[in-house]
């Protein structure tokens, strides 16, 4: 690594965008709950990977997707997402009729 690299390496990270230069940790930037969501459904179509409740501890199967969060929930995820202040008026689709 030549002298320039080693120094933003120790300081971040260079955006592969406009390639300056990021002061945070990589851990600490925020997940894209959306561009997650949708790689995982590009897996399931591709036959990669299978759809499980982002919002439960087992693999449920997701009966519901969140249009707000793009979560995809099952029934017992829902129910309790439902339950949350913050979700109570998010629009719920049939994992059916999500794409």
């Amino acid at each position: 690594m030549a002298g320039a690299e080693k120094l933003e390496a120790a300081a971040g990270f260079s955006c592969p965008t406009c390639r300056a230069v990021c002061t945070l940790a990589v851990e600490a930037l925020q997940l894209n709950f959306v561009l997650l969501t949708g790689v995982e459904a590009e897996s399931v179509w591709m036959g990669q990977a299978q759809l499980v409740c982002q919002k439960c501890d087992e693999d449920g199967e997701p009966t519901n997707h969140c249009q707000e969060c793009s979560l995809l929930l099952c029934g017992e995820g829902t129910k309790h997402y439902r339950r949350k202040k913050l979700c109570k008026h998010h629009i719920l689709q049939p994992i059916e009729e999500f794409n």
